[in-house]
C-alpha cells in the first residue's frame, strides 16, 4: 500500500518532515539507519543524528494511504504545502514528489559542488582523448562478446535504423 507518511520530533510532537512509501511500514524505518544520518549533510539527517544523539526517536505517523501510485507524489506535495502553510518548519528541502523540483540550494552547497566538480571533464570529447580511449581498448574483446539480443531488441533496432534512413532522406 502507497503511504504518505509523517515523521514527528517527540520533544515538540511537530511534523518535522513528509515523505512517500510504496512499501508500508518499512521506507520511513531506514531514516533511522546510521547509513542514512551519519553520511548525508541533509536537514533532515542531520535533525534525526541530532534527535538520536540526544536519546530520542522521531515518531512515524502515515497521513493518508493512496490508492494508485500516480496519486502518490501528487498527495505528497499536497501535504508538504499544507504543512507549510500552516507554519511547520519542515526538513524537505523539495515541494514533493519523487522528481524533488524545487530544491533550493544555499550558498555553501552550491561552493562545495563546485570545489568537487573542479577538474572533472565535461562536455564533447577531444580528439586526443578519443585517440587514448581508442588506445586502452584496442586488442580487447567487446563486452558484448558471447550475448545476444533478443528478439524484442532487435526490432527496436531495426524500428531506429528504418526511421533514422527515412530522416536523412527527407532532409
Amino acid at each position: 500500500m502507497n503511504q504518505i507518511f509523517g515523521l514527528l520530533d517527540p520533544r515538540t510532537s511537530q511534523i518535522k518532515y513528509i515523505g512517500q512509501t510504496r512499501r508500508a511500514g518499512r521506507h520511513p524505518r531506514e531514516y533511522f539507519w546510521p547509513s542514512f544520518y551519519l553520511k548525508r549533510k541533509l536537514r533532515v539527517a542531520i535533525w534525526i543524528k541530532e534527535l538520536i544523539e540526544t536519546g530520542h526517536m522521531p515518531q512515524v505517523i502515515v497521513l493518508e494511504e493512496v490508492p494508485d501510485q500516480a496519486a502518490l507524489d501528487e498527495a505528497e506535495r499536497f501535504y508538504i504545502f499544507y504543512f507549510r502553510w500552516l507554519g511547520a518548519d519542515l526538513c524537505n528541502r523539495a515541494e514533493g514528489g519523487l522528481l524533488n523540483t524545487g530544491i533550493k540550494f544555499t550558498s555553501d552547497e552550491i561552493s562545495s559542488m563546485t570545489k568537487h566538480n573542479i577538474g572533472k571533464k565535461y562536455g564533447p570529447i577531444s580528439e586526443e582523448r578519443r585517440r587514448k580511449i581508442s588506445l586502452a581498448k584496442m586488442g580487447k574483446p567487446s563486452t558484448f562478446k558471447g550475448r545476444k539480443h533478443s528478439e524484442e531488441s532487435i526490432r527496436k533496432i531495426r524500428l531506429a535504423r528504418i526511421k533514422n534512413s527515412i530522416e536523412v532522406t527527407l532532409t
